[in-house]
């Protein structure tokens, strides 16, 4: 015979409250079942026998009564008492009385009376017929005979039916069930209560003993006096032995572990190519580094010399670093160009370790081959990135004193034309030094553009518009022929549309003059979807990107010249506003690096010049649309007036800021501190008049900014929305303003229209 499989036996696998429970009620239950059984049996016993004995006692009172009407021969009498008895006595199905001869004398019976009985005695003649001689059906009638005077006057035959006696048993038996249930539900209750208040700490201590079987010990049960409580007590002692153990186990473990994963990550799980290498220049060993360098399994590398499968040679080679190694005893390292199996070139470093016995003798060496390629090209990516921050560094730290000095000088010159007409001298005077002030502040822009902190404000954005956009405006008013090649299932990239809008638009410009010795050529911009993974030759993540190029049918650019195009201040171009600053491709550099992207370059003498973006597709597909830049509306009814408390230590930007503010209709409050804004908002609410709009200068020399301070005058207008103004445009809280709580952002320098859009884009998004 077999094991007995305990894992498939249903009772086994219960429960333990549910064993403790079938182990009591099982008993109970047929203990119960044999009462009833017992129970059901003597009341049928009882109930047979009390109606047997009411029968008996009917018969001898009718039989009394038949002897009486026989004697004085009435028949009728006869018939009227076996009537009578039988309506009276709903058990009695029918009675009759034979003679002695055993002829029908008289006869009755009741609804109760079956069929067949109710025809037999409605057909059994006269009472000198034959008897009726009827079968009685078992189990539905019951007859008693009684004689009549000793049977010489004949016998009275009294059938009663056990639907009346069942009846009598069913009511005494939904009695009892009723009793039974009154009597055991409570009782039950309680002892499954009592069987659950056993049972629960043993299964708390069997849940514990598969939680430690799983690798759970962080556990303690609740322990008591009795015996369970004090298993429970044992058992927390062997929980917190074996937490003791496991967590010395852990640590030995762990110290192998980490060894094991050291060697893993040393020689097979690294990106080069690691071999052992015996004195002879036979491959010992080769991790799947090396394998990946020579597209190869690992193992058919062993066994054979380094220089044969290396290098395809017959002999060791000449700059070997092992070979030289061995002769010097220390690492030696050389770099050399080598050929993948596919045929790409690329530049190696080779270092060489070498090996030595437990006797100190050299018996071979160890070379590590790395790829050193890409890391030459991001080499130079990273000192060009380094310089252009530099420069950066310089403008960020002029542009906010700069930028101030030109909001002077614009509004100064904007208030100072008002009511000037416009064919006066004076007038075009001071249109001219506008226009001056406006190159100057979109050269301070171009430099701040790759200033140090000089964050893009990121939106999802489609390229086809952007790009359509900037051909036509960059080549507009020219001869020249473009083909703009940009698919509608195009990805949508996360940019700042203004910045790689200048970007595009620089590019474009660069094409257009290249290619003034050839009016007829052609520019070409074609932008796509590009899938990188790890294998491209680019200093990028894998992932999706959009790949935007630009190119033109121009003269090109000389190989002495192409390594130098990004550096700042170069450029082939006569410097000047008019044609050059030597800033247009190191802001394309910039503004593409700080956007996650990179940006290349290839050039042919007299055959053009091609550069190549790659900006990261945006993670959801959605399309963006820049919103309109607010214009000045002079049909439009005037804005509602507002109460503006201004933050702000340049006098002069605070009397052009102040000026315009009262050309809109608003009132204006300037504070040049924050202690003296403060105050200003203290008095306003309590008259009643708070302010409407804060105006908050980021920097203010001697005390808190605007930041600071929005956070103190909110607590008195938590509701009220600002708008915080710099002239570092590329200041982090400029960039991400909502994300530190104000609703719009105001650079410097500003004028009337970018004031305005600035305070509706305030007062709209509250």
């Amino acid at each position: 015979m077999g094991k007995w499989n305990h894992s498939r036996n249903l009772l086994l696998n219960l429960p333990l409250n549910w064993k403790f429970s079938l182990i009591v009620l099982v008993p109970l239950l047929l203990m119960g079942i044999a009462t009833t059984l017992t129970v059901e049996k003597s009341l049928s016993r009882y109930f047979h026998q009390k109606l047997l004995d009411d029968t008996y006692s009917i018969g001898n009172t009718l039989a009394a009564g038949a002897t009486y009407h026989l004697l004085e021969n009435d028949r009728k009498g006869v018939v009227d008492l076996l009537d009578s008895a039988v309506n009276m006595e709903k058990e009695l199905a029918y009675i009759y009385v034979s003679g002695p001869d055993q002829k029908l004398i008289a006869r009755t019976f009741s609804q109760n009376a079956p069929a067949t009985i109710r025809k037999t005695l409605a057909t059994g003649g006269p009472a000198e017929s034959d008897p009726p001689g009827f079968p009685l059906t078992a189990g539905e009638i019951q007859e008693v005979t009684i004689p009549l005077r000793g049977g010489k006057l004949g016998e009275i035959h009294l059938g009663f039916t056990e639907s009346a006696f069942r009846e009598q048993v069913s009511q005494a038996w939904n009695k009892v069930i009723l009793v039974t249930l009154f009597i055991s539900v409570p009782g039950l209750a309680a002892l499954l209560f009592l069987v659950r208040l056993i049972t629960r700490p043993l299964a708390n201590l069997a849940r514990a003993a598969e939680r430690i079987g799983q690798g759970e010990l962080e556990l303690e049960l609740a322990t008591g006096r009795d015996e369970i409580g004090q298993l429970a007590l044992a058992f927390n002692r062997m929980a917190g032995e074996l937490r003791d153990n496991q967590r010395r186990q852990d640590e030995v473990e762990n110290k192998l572990r980490r060894s094991e994963n050291l060697y893993r990550t040393l020689v097979d799980n690294i990106d080069l190519g690691i071999t052992m290498i015996s004195k002879d220049f036979e491959v010992l060993l080769a991790n799947t580094g090396q394998g990946r360098l020579l597209n190869t399994d690992p193992e058919n590398l062993i066994g054979k010399k380094c220089y044969e499968v290396f290098e395809k040679r017959h002999e060791v080679c000449r700059h070997c670093p092992g070979a030289k190694a061995m002769q010097s005893g220390r690492p030696e390292e050389a770099e050399t160009w080598g050929t993948l199996s596919d045929g790409t070139q690329i530049l190696a470093l080779i270092r060489a370790f070498p090996v030595r016995d437990e006797k100190k003798e050299i018996i071979g060496f160890i070379e590590v081959v790395s790829d050193i390629s890409t890391r030459r090209q991001m080499e130079g990516e990273i000192q060009r990135v380094k310089n252009i921050e530099t420069i950066g560094q310089l403008a960020g730290g002029l542009a906010h004193d700069f930028n101030n000095l030109l909001t002077a000088l614009i509004g100064n010159i904007a208030l100072a034309k008002t009511g000037i007409p416009a064919d006066n001298l004076a007038r075009k005077r001071l249109e001219a030094a506008e226009n001056a002030c406006e190159q100057a502040r979109r050269l301070t822009n171009q430099l701040l553009t790759f200033a140090k902190g000089g964050t893009p404000i990121k939106k999802n954005t489609l390229l086809p518009e952007l790009l359509n956009e900037a051909c036509h405006f960059a080549l507009s008013g020219t001869n020249l022929r473009y083909i703009l090649d940009a698919p509608d299932n195009l990805w949508s990239v996360e940019i700042d549309p203004s910045q790689m809008n200048q970007v595009i638009n620089n590019l474009l410009v660069n094409a257009k003059d290249a290619m003034r010795e050839n009016p007829a050529g052609k520019i070409f911009l074609v932008a796509e979807n590009a899938a990188l993974d790890e294998s491209t030759n680019l200093p990028l993540p894998a992932g999706r990107y959009v790949k935007i190029s630009v190119a033109d049918e121009g003269g090109g650019i000389s190989s002495a010249d192409l390594d130098k195009i990004f550096h700042p201040y170069f450029t082939t171009k006569t410097m000047g506003n008019s044609r050059g600053t030597g800033l247009g491709l190191t802001i394309c550099h910039s503004i593409v690096h700080k956007h996650g992207g990179h940006i290349t370059v290839s050039s042919e003498i007299n055959r053009g010049t091609t550069i190549t973006l790659y900006l990261p597709a945006a993670e959801k597909n959605q399309p963006f649309r820049a919103p309109m830049a607010p214009q000045e509306d002079q049909t439009s009814g005037r804005e509602p007036e507002l109460r503006i408390l201004l933050l702000e230590d340049e006098d002069e930007v605070a009397h052009i800021a102040t000026g315009y503010l009262v050309s809109l209709r608003h009132h204006c409050d300037v504070a040049k501190t924050g202690r003296e804004a403060l105050k200003m908002t203290v008095k306003a609410v309590e008259e009643g008049q708070p302010y409407d709009l804060l105006i908050l200068d980021l920097t203010i020399r001697g005390g808190p900014g605007g930041e600071e301070m929005l956070k103190q005058l909110r607590q008195l207008l938590p509701q009220v929305p600002a708008i915080v103004s710099s002239g570092y445009t590329t200041d982090p809280i400029m960039v991400e303003y909502l994300q530190h709580g104000f609703q719009a952002t105001l650079p410097k320098p500003f004028d009337l229209n970018a004031l305005r859009g600035a305070i509706a884009e305030a007062t709209r998004t509250t």
